[in-house]
């Protein structure tokens, strides 16, 4: 019986491929902290050994803006953990209507190691006549072709400190051609990679310290035999790190304080682009807390000082930005309904009191644990 529900749980999962983008939660969202912070399943598209921490859930989100839409997906490990937990997930992000799918599968061992291992799949053409188009769209690491493949590993150092690790490769591809066939750009198959890791380390019974880091370089350069010229680099690289501290506040709530500092270079050869911008320090708070055993409220804020530097044209901005999130769950037995919530409709009322016409609810996500 228990097998039968299983596949039945996953053929649901796969028969929603054509309403689903990269994994997001309410409850991140809510909370307004970057998910590396955090110890949450929408991770296991960075960190794969996440997976083996959780078990036979399924998972719809629906977002009225940004780019990680809607999103369905599967964790399970069926009846026989021996094989590890495997999860499906299909992404969609309706900017450009591409499905996204990550599969990734995990298992923990004996000795306490996890081991983890994640493919992500993207792609997506048209054609008219000779021409062909492909990726639709195109512009930005999102809008491209993409296979990417990772692993990770998970290592209990002792028993109040666990270290992860993880790594991905992947190639962003696309080709365009004219109506005589002949192509007109496409990609020259460089790879790109991230590189990231994480400690999370109890200081005591009721509190804990997590220092991140993360590195990623993205290449598009484009393959340029096919006119003649030569390849130009078009990169883009950034540095994330950070450390956040996670505090139980009356054994059911959870209080987050931290500083992290974010990088991020640009360069395009032959567009002559070379700018790079840092966010540092970005100070963020959240909390997290139980009104009743069915209802459970979120809030976080963040604030950055961050700097522009355009080499090209000599110029450099100074600015800061803040950022707030409020969310809250519903609890019913195994099925959970977590929001969030648009601060603007909090403030004004909604369409019914002031006429602001934003989304009072920015995401949807719905749970069912089995």
């Amino acid at each position: 019986m228990r097998a039968t529900r299983w596949v039945l749980l996953l053929v649901v999962g796969l028969c929603c491929l054509s309403t689903v983008s990269e994994a997001q939660d309410a409850v991140v969202e809510g909370l307004d902290v970057a998910e590396g912070f955090l110890e949450n399943y929408v991770n296991l598209s960075t960190f794969p050994t996440v997976a083996a921490r959780y078990g036979n859930l399924v998972v719809v989100s629906l977002g009225a803006d940004g780019d990680d839409d809607k999103t369905v997906g599967v964790l399970g490990s069926g009846d026989n953990t021996n094989y590890g937990v495997f999860a499906i997930f299909l992404n969609q992000n309706d900017d450009d209507g591409k499905a996204e799918l990550d599969l990734t599968w995990a298992k923990q061992f004996n000795s306490g190691t996890t081991f983890g291992v994640n493919l992500l799949w993207r792609k997506s053409k048209t054609e008219t006549g000779s021409a062909k188009i492909t990726p639709i769209g195109g512009g930005g690491p999102g809008n491209f072709n993409t296979l990417g493949v990772g692993a990770g590993v998970k290592v209990d150092m002792n028993d109040e400190r666990m270290l992860e690790l993880a790594g991905q490769v992947s190639w962003f591809s696309w080709e365009t051609t004219d109506g005589t066939g002949t192509v007109t750009s496409k990609d020259n198959g460089s790879a790109s990679y991230r590189l990231s890791g994480r400690i999370f380390s109890e200081m005591s019974s009721r509190s804990t310290l997590v220092p991140l880091l993360s590195y990623a370089k993205s290449d598009f350069t484009e393959d340029s035999d096919f006119t003649g010229g030569t390849d130009e680099d078009v990169t883009e690289t950034s540095l994330d790190l950070g450390v956040a501290f996670h505090y139980d506040v009356n054994g059911n709530d959870l209080l987050i304080l931290g500083v992290s500092g974010e990088y991020f270079k640009e360069e395009d050869v032959g567009a002559g682009v070379d700018e790079s911008s840092w966010h540092l320090p970005r100070l963020f708070a959240a909390l997290e807390f139980d009104v009743y055993s069915w209802l459970t409220v979120r809030a976080g804020a963040n604030k950055s000082f961050d700097r522009t530097d355009d080499t090209p044209s000599d110029t450099d901005v100074l600015t800061s930005e803040f950022g707030f999130g409020l969310g809250m769950g519903l609890h019913f037995d195994h099925f959970d309904v977590d929001a969030t919530v648009d601060p603007d409709a909090v403030f004004t009322g909604g369409y019914l009191f002031s006429g602001d016409s934003s989304d009072p609810l920015t995401r949807i996500t719905a749970t069912y644990y089995f």
